[in-house]
């Protein structure tokens, strides 16, 4: 089975863990991106040109790249292609191939944080108190955090005091106000079957992000949050989630506040793999129309992952 990442750009782990599941298969693991020195390009069997997720040719073109690759399994890496994947799934399934995406119900709530925050509250999921500019209360906390409502990545994302909120608004007109909750933050890498059903997950402590992605964690036991976390992918199956997941939230009584999902593997998502989580198997597994057996809970608790920059040299680029 051939396998192809889709915006790959610095996911060098991810491809490489994918390659290692394929290739005792005999499969090969492609990259696409619209960036010629994408990093993930140098450690992938081949690379295709794409353009930009947002650009209405983007679906027709991966198709495309599937049909004459004899791909079996597309695997998106950022929030911008989800929806148009999702709507494209059939188109896909008539090549043979699985796009694993979660279905298009799951994506219009995750990549639009009001809507999640609202959806949170429908199924009673501890989250942070969230309001819209011009409907904040006269006694907001005292410290608060703004973020744009279809953002990802920590981009523009600013922590404020209530009389800092007139200034940041007024830069934007599609940012959302939440109330800042403070402790430790975990994040949540997990895996479900077609159907919506949890296979495995692996929570994590980020210890320190850049640019929104984790470099240094710890994976955490699931005694204390276990029950928490069944619940929390309870609602992402049954609103359409399937295959990788990532949930983020911050550790506090009597349970975690859920800050948001994202229904596509996380930056940190090879630590996960490192502790036992053989997501590239499965999905290839699955893929291929075979059962995976869930384990929850069986991956290897206190291991620690630390990243550091490295440089790939080439004197020819694939385009």
């Amino acid at each position: 089975m051939n396998i192809l990442l889709t915006s790959a750009g610095r996911r060098t782990g991810l491809t490489t863990a994918f390659k290692q599941a394929a290739r005792p298969l005999g499969g090969a693991v492609y990259t696409a991106d619209i960036d010629a020195l994408a990093p993930a390009h140098q450690v992938s069997d081949g690379s295709f040109r794409v353009p930009r997720a947002t650009d209405p040719s983007y679906p027709h073109r991966l198709l495309e790249i599937v049909d004459q690759n004899e791909i079996g399994l597309l695997v998106p890496t950022i929030d911008t292609e989800l929806m148009v994947l999702a709507e494209s799934r059939a188109q896909f399934a008539e090549l043979g191939c699985l796009a694993v995406v979660s279905h298009t119900r799951l994506i219009e709530i995750t990549t639009d944080k009001l809507a999640s925050a609202r959806a949170f509250a429908e199924a009673g999921l501890k989250h942070p108190q969230t309001w819209q500019p011009g409907n904040t209360p006269a006694n907001l906390p005292r410290a608060l955090v703004t973020k744009p409502r279809k953002g990802s990545a920590s981009v523009g994302v600013s922590f404020c005091a209530p009389n800092e909120l007139p200034g940041l608004l007024a830069r934007s007109d599609d940012l959302i106000i939440q109330e800042f909750i403070d402790g430790d933050e975990i994040t949540v890498d997990a895996l479900l079957d077609l159907n919506g059903r949890l296979l495995h997950c692996v929570p994590r402590r980020r210890i320190r992000t850049l640019c929104g992605e984790s470099i240094q964690g710890v994976t955490l036991s699931p005694k204390s949050i276990g029950d928490w976390l069944m619940k929390v992918f309870s609602f992402v199956g049954a609103r359409g989630g399937l295959g990788p997941i990532t949930i983020q939230a911050i550790l506090s009584d009597p349970e975690p506040t859920l800050i948001e999902i994202n229904p596509r593997f996380g930056g940190g998502v090879p630590l996960a793999f490192a502790a036992g989580a053989k997501y590239p198997e499965w999905l290839i597994d699955l893929a291929a129309g075979k059962a995976v057996e869930p384990g929850v809970f069986d991956y290897e608790v206190g291991l620690y992952m630390t990243r550091s920059l490295t440089e790939t040299f080439t004197r020819q680029p694939p385009w």
